[in-house]
């Protein structure tokens, strides 16, 4: 039987992928955790999912828990640390990035891997020519740029995996739409154009593992590309008619400055304009990566991948 490790095995994707595959007999499944004594890790253990101990900041232990993998999934945190200044979004950043370069180093090291497939995001400072800094995305493409040069044998089993804008986003209170008493109706503030596009993942906990296993399946068809997990395009009118239609609710959208989204939402809003104005000039991400680009539909995949409004149902208890 093939081992797949996962890390971020009780995270949101990372957890995805941990569900879907220990439904499939060609894998067994092994979860990397920093304590492997903590609830989450016991959590995994009675669900008889193999524990092991992982650091990310930590070669020698990635190694040791990757040994005898044929498979690995990669996955990392950059808001792990909330930002409260903007200094800490570079720091952030650089933290994740050497994270994924110690992933990679890891990985290079292990002779029964045959597939790595590395979570990331796309890079606006490289494809913008220098005209938008995202640091959640930049440094994570960095990081997997670096891994490519670096190790080119590994580069040849590497399958990158774009998961776009989450739903859930919605059920965050700062993030979603908001009662204005006066009226009676919604208000959905953000800093982007109402006609900026989003490439909607759908719901993430379901359909990352969907796609990571079809990842696996496909390896001809996915190693040494990328794949972007985006089941639907919509702008934030869009995304707002459907919200509506969820929770029976009348809403309006309303165009943030950068100065004004910082002020509501604190530093993280920082990164989140720069993303949103980004994604107004630079709205396909399938443009980006022409050649190596695999949309979920070239593996495949279709109806098994839940949508926007399918995603809001799910999660209808917490969009108010």
């Amino acid at each position: 039987m093939s081992v797949i490790t996962v890390l971020g095995a009780t995270g949101i994707q990372g957890g995805s992928v941990v569900r879907k595959l220990t439904q499939n007999p060609s894998w067994r499944v092994r979860a990397i955790t920093r304590n492997p004594e903590g609830e989450n890790a016991k959590e995994l253990q009675s669900q008889d999912i193999e524990v092991a101990q992982g650091d990310l900041d930590d070669v020698e232990s990635l190694k040791t828990a990757f040994m005898g993998s044929t498979a690995i999934f990669s996955v990392t945190n950059f808001w792990q640390n909330v930002p409260i200044h903007p200094s800490l979004l570079k720091e952030n950043g650089e933290k994740e990035y050497q994270q994924m370069l110690n992933i990679g180093k890891a990985a290079f090291e292990i002779p029964t891997l045959k597939h790595l497939v590395v979570s990331s995001l796309t890079g606006p400072q490289k494809i913008s020519g220098g005209k938008y800094h995202v640091p959640h995305m930049d440094y994570k493409a960095r990081a997997v740029e670096e891994i490519e040069t670096r190790f080119p044998t590994l580069a040849a089993k590497i399958t990158i995996l774009w998961v776009g804008w989450y739903p859930t986003n919605l059920t965050i209170p700062l993030l979603r739409p908001f009662l204005w008493p006066a009226t009676g109706k919604y208000v959905w503030l953000m800093p982007s154009k109402p006609s900026g596009k989003l490439p909607i993942a759908g719901d993430e906990s379901h359909n990352v593992g969907i796609v990571v296993e079809r990842i696996l399946e496909c390896p001809s068809q996915t190693m040494d590309k990328i794949v972007g997990l985006a089941v639907e395009y919509l702008d934030h009118t869009e995304v707002l008619k459907v919200w509506e239609k969820v929770t029976g609710n009348e809403a309006i959208y309303i165009e943030l400055t950068g100065e004004a989204a910082a002020g509501l939402i604190g530093v993280a809003a920082i990164d989140l304009e720069v993303h949103l104005r980004f994604s107004e000039e630079y709205p396909d991400v399938g443009t980006y990566e022409r050649g190596r680009f695999v949309k979920p539909t070239d593996i495949g995949l279709g109806e098994e991948l839940i949508g926007l409004e399918g995603t809001l149902r799910s999660y209808s208890d917490s969009l108010l």
